[in-house]
């Protein structure tokens, strides 16, 4: 993970000024999780690593739509070597974290996929954001993710953010 100054600062300009382009993550839930992973003595395959990855993912997409790199409201940025090195360095440790034990679908896996179709869109590389939304739409149908019966035991927060995944899935694969 790069710097925690400069992840938190990606952070906030992705919740402040990317995430309504969307609206797919919830600011405070998110933030709340965000906060709580950072003081992980440990972390579990399965969730702690896929937050991980959607915190990278997030990171890239944030470092995508940022403004010029030499404005005054990125100095925070700017002790990273460079903006194309972070984002390369976002990439790669996404990359290698989502090679580790190949987890069981859930839906935090599908959201960070979801980002990462629109940073390969944003590169230019639509082969490889097809494969990704494949993946997705898999990963997708073998939650359940359309079948709301299955949803008994949820919050009504998990049953929205499920809704939104769906949608987000079922637009992008349209």
């Amino acid at each position: 993970m790069p710097d925690r100054q400069i992840v938190d600062a990606l952070i906030q300009h992705f919740l402040a000024q990317v995430n309504w382009l969307a609206e797919e993550i919830h600011a405070p839930t998110f933030l709340s999780k965000y906060q709580h992973w950072w003081t992980l003595p440990t972390y579990n395959i399965d969730t702690d690593v896929q937050f991980a990855i959607l915190i990278l993912r997030l990171c890239i997409n944030s470092i995508q739509y940022l403004p010029h790199p030499t404005g005054p409201a990125h100095a925070s940025l700017q002790t990273f070597e460079g903006l194309d090195d972070l984002e390369r360095s976002c990439t790669e440790a996404a990359t290698k974290l989502s090679e580790l034990k190949r987890s069981r679908p859930n839906i935090g896996r599908i959201q960070h996929l979801l980002f990462h179709i629109v940073t390969l869109l944003n590169n230019g590389n639509a082969t490889e954001s097809y494969k990704a939304l494949d993946e997705a739409v898999r990963e997708g149908q073998e939650i359940g993710l359309y079948i709301e019966s299955r949803w008994k035991d949820m919050t009504e927060f998990e049953m929205e953010e499920r809704r939104r995944v769906f949608w987000y899935l079922y637009v992008w694969d349209r």
